[in-house]
């Protein structure tokens, strides 16, 4: 305690707290930090209990359960409203259990969640290919083959879409 100089309180006084209103700035920033702890927390949430639907929608649907799974797949979709995994989910569910209609609807949305992912973009290329549409499969997978121009299998699904298409 050297170099403290003189205590002037006394013997046995205790320092005064300071009480949040007579700084309002220090409880401003107390609630600033809460609610980021909260954010975050949110933030890492939301993606795992995407995950933990996606992976329900699919132990249901491999038990034969296509109700179940499509219910679980939509929660997925709406707990991460990024992530384009239970789209891709939902479309496979409904392709399988013969809606084209549905499952198309769910991989373009796919794409309009994640327009830069080049697997977005392959999905909903290979989609149009195996349901015999080559022609519109093109676009979908020239802008992959934009997007990312190292895949193999994106070059494969292009290369199989212009035989077809005869383009």
């Amino acid at each position: 305690l050297a170099g403290r100089g003189p205590d002037r309180r006394g013997v046995g006084v205790a320092a005064a707290r300071p009480h949040l209103l007579d700084a309002p700035g220090r409880g401003a920033m107390m609630i600033a930090i809460v609610a980021l702890a909260v954010a975050c927390g949110w933030a890492v949430w939301q993606p795992l209990r995407s995950e933990n639907a996606d992976a329900a929608a699919v132990n249901a649907f491999a038990a034969g359960h296509a109700g179940a799974a499509i219910g679980d797949a939509r929660a997925a979709a709406t707990a991460d409203p990024v992530a384009i995994d239970p789209l891709l989910e939902l479309s496979a569910i409904y392709t399988a259990t013969g809606d084209q209609q549905a499952a198309r609807q769910e991989v373009r949305e796919a794409v309009v969640r994640q327009p830069e992912n080049p697997q977005a973009w392959l999905a909903l290329g290979q989609f149009e290919l195996q349901a015999r549409r080559p022609r519109a499969a093109l676009p979908a997978l020239e802008r992959a083959k934009q997007l990312d121009l190292g895949s193999p299998v994106i070059s494969q699904a292009l290369a199989q879409a212009r035989a077809q298409s005869g383009a």
